[in-house]
């Protein structure tokens, strides 16, 4: 039977999120020129859903062609490549009366779906030179943190994704000149390096199986990157090219990202205080800092 367009990019979505990869949660340039993922032929930037399908693959061009494209442009798909999905609306008008308004004939809207392949999955394909990446304002003590985490993670940079590989203990990050500001490039940065915690060989942090444990460990790494960027000192901040006097305030955007997430931690209240407590342990250990146990307080004399 033949798989439907919904269901391919339904399914393409949930593989990213399954890798702790959030499409719609991109406070980065696509990249770090500012340009979106392009059709090599047409030149015609890619919108809508497409922008997130594309954008979550692990390149660093932004030009991707069909595989009959790049044997018109003097190239091939390298064999064994996986392509990915993007959705073409089409208009249809078909002899059906229309009911409502009583007509012969009516328009409709018809979805397909084409693969597509980035130029660096292609042999023989020329693309535009490319912009250099922006400059990038590091903030010292945000950098210091990164730089003496004990058995910190290979941090690699590249690409439109961010995201932790626990099976290669990898973290991937668009390029810091891709961000809106330095306080969004580092407070993504210590969500993944939070990630990178649960890896055995650090806090072997484990959750219990069910449909609650990717949502409880994406909101362990939310409330590390929040306790990390409270210890910097990152306060809310202007973004330029996005609007009028915009304020991105790291807490606030932590706390919308989570929403979705806490629907189902809702269902267990002890979830949350639990998800705390490792969090303050993941933000110790890549502190470097020994955790402090909380004593009691004294009681007060009448």
């Amino acid at each position: 039977m033949k798989t439907d367009v919904y269901t391919i990019i339904t399914n393409r979505i949930l593989a990213q999120l399954e890798q702790g990869v959030v499409p719609w949660r991109q406070p980065w340039r696509c990249f770090a020129d500012g340009s979106r993922p392009a059709n090599l032929r047409s030149r015609r930037d890619y919108r809508g859903i497409n922008l997130f399908l594309l954008g979550c693959a692990p390149y660093s061009s932004r030009w991707w062609v069909t595989y009959k494209q790049a044997r018109e442009l003097g190239g091939t798909v390298r064999a064994g490549e996986h392509g990915s999905p993007v959705v073409l609306w089409k208009r249809d008008t078909t002899t059906e009366p229309d009911p409502v308004e009583d007509s012969p004939s009516r328009t409709r809207l018809l979805v397909r779906y084409f693969t597509l392949f980035n130029t660096e999955q292609c042999d023989g394909v020329t693309t535009p030179a490319s912009q250099p990446p922006p400059p990038f304002d590091s903030i010292p003590a945000a950098a210091a943190i990164v730089e003496t985490m004990p058995q910190r993670p290979t941090i690699l940079h590249g690409g439109d994704r961010a995201c932790y590989s626990p099976r290669e203990d990898i973290v991937r990050m668009p390029h810091p000149g891709a961000f809106l500001s330095p306080p969004l490039y580092y407070s993504t940065l210590f969500h993944e390096l939070g990630h990178s915690t649960l890896a055995e060989h650090r806090l072997n942090r484990q959750h219990r199986p069910g449909r609650d444990a990717y949502a409880k460990e994406e909101l362990v790494a939310e409330l590390t990157a929040c306790l990390l960027c409270g210890v910097v000192g990152l306060e809310p901040i202007k973004v330029e090219g996005i609007g009028p006097n915009h304020e991105l305030n790291i807490l606030t955007d932590s706390a919308a990202y989570l929403a979705h997430w806490l629907g189902v931690l809702r269902a267990d209240n002890r979830l949350i205080l639990t998800a705390a407590q490792q969090a303050q342990k993941a933000a110790d250990y890549i502190l470097n800092r020994s955790a402090v146990e909380e004593q009691p307080a004294e009681p007060t004399a009448a």
